[in-house]
């Protein structure tokens, strides 16, 4: 063909590719879903999606299949939805780690930025500050002294190296002018587990999973790292109430394989709000602790390109290595 002949007809192929592409959301979806969730059954993650799968499948007519694909710190998982097919139907739901990755992680087997598009960003929350039972502390004034008195002598717990507990961490010794013991363990079971049996002092733990030992008195919370003061711990204060001027957000969202029709993640966009809407995943969600979103498309993958500038800044000026 030549060159003038393919002009001309340019703008009849960009007509017949974007019909086809507005075909295909209009189908969408015609078989399951399948959502890979690269972490093991019960975490936040996990939790979430299968909270948003009965009433989607319902609406949408197919099931959404739930995958746990763990590994590599949610890595493996992700790299499986990178490779498939830019068709809506693998998708993967993933946490603010997703944004982490690339910061800690020499050998990604996928970039995050290119190889991956946000479809919507569900839910969020803060990082809770806990501290163990047995600590001589019960408000922030204390435990900030308490840590001047015994520079890195205390100990804290993460789910691993370049995970938002450990980034947490370390944002918070910069702010507080603190020195502290990190513990890395392999997860965030032997974590939780490690500040429920005082083996660490403190531990920057999701919102979700903190609620239930916070309300059981197994821990303290001493501070969340919110804007404001969290409706699940309204008597718990922020981070910058008690001088350290440090605010980070959890957040869960779900991302589809790089060139997936901008249609078809609208409309998977769309039926995740009108899950979200519903009275009862409306109420599991505050009882969890955390705040719906909601963004689609185009402005959840300019905040998640935000997030991983931000993420390996804080990185570099912890002197936290690629792994």
């Amino acid at each position: 063909m030549k060159l003038r002949q393919f002009l001309v007809l340019l703008p009849a192929m960009a007509v017949l590719f974007g019909s086809g592409a507005c075909a295909a959301a209009q189908t969408y979806p015609d078989k399951p879903i399948a959502v890979v969730v690269p972490f093991p059954p019960g975490g936040p993650v996990d939790t979430l999606a299968r909270l948003l799968a009965g009433p989607m499948s319902r609406s949408m007519g197919q099931q959404l299949v739930i995958e746990n694909k763990a590994g590599a710190g949610g890595s493996i998982g992700a790299a499986q939805v990178a490779r498939a097919a830019p068709d809506g139907y693998t998708l993967l739901m993933t946490a603010s780690s997703y944004a982490m990755d690339p910061a800690i992680r020499s050998n990604l087997p996928f970039d995050p930025r290119r190889d991956m598009h946000g479809v919507v960003n569900v839910a969020s929350g803060p990082v809770v500050l806990l501290a163990k039972t047995g600590l001589p502390v019960d408000a922030m004034d204390n435990f900030l002294a308490l840590l001047r008195e015994r520079p890195g002598k205390l100990s804290y717990a993460s789910t691993g190296i370049g995970t938002v507990n450990h980034f947490a961490g370390e944002l918070f010794k910069g702010a507080a002018g603190v020195d502290a013991l990190h513990i890395p363990y392999n997860g965030a079971a032997p974590a939780t587990q490690a500040i429920l049996a005082g083996e660490v002092d403190f531990f920057f733990n999701n919102v979700l999973s903190s609620v239930p030992h916070v309300q059981s008195g197994k821990v303290k919370a001493l501070a969340v790292t919110s804007e404001e003061r969290w409706p699940a711990f309204p008597e718990v204060p922020t981070l910058r109430e008690a001088g350290v001027d440090v605010a980070i957000s959890s957040w869960y969202g779900f991302f589809a394989p790089a060139n997936t029709p901008e249609a078809v993640m609208e409309r998977f966009a769309q039926e995740v709000r009108k899950a979200l809407a519903d009275p009862q995943v409306k109420d599991r969600i505050a009882q969890l602790g955390l705040t719906i979103e909601g963004a689609g498309p185009q402005a959840f993958q300019e905040y998640v390109g935000t997030e991983i500038d931000k993420w390996t800044a804080v990185a570099e000026a912890a002197g936290i290595e690629a792994q």
